[in-house]
């Protein structure tokens, strides 16, 4: 898979990330069409998600991450939607 760019930090209770699957601790390498060798360096994978995310309200997004130790790739299936949090997702992205 492509590397990291990356960590989730933070899952909100009752999010569309909590029901997709995501974890805390997981490492984002792709998110949809968005990787760090397609995309380029940090701050662009971030802005691409950031216009791609409120685009897809609705419609399930891939999203391959890295999971424990030794690393285990898992493919999530992760919908944009509103919620009763913020944000679409309910999730927090560190950059790695």
């Amino acid at each position: 898979p492509p590397p990291a760019f990356a960590l989730i930090d933070e899952v909100a209770e009752g999010s569309p990330a909590q029901a997709a699957g995501l974890r805390i601790g997981d490492q984002i390498c792709r998110f949809a069409g968005v990787d760090r060798r397609e995309t380029g360096d940090l701050n662009a994978c971030f802005a691409a998600i950031q216009q791609l995310v409120p685009k897809s309200a609705g419609t399930a997004l891939e999203v391959l991450v890295l999971r424990g130790s030794p690393p285990v790739r898992v493919s999530i299936q992760l919908t944009p939607r509103q919620w009763q949090g913020r944000g679409l997702l309910g999730c927090h992205m560190a950059p790695k």
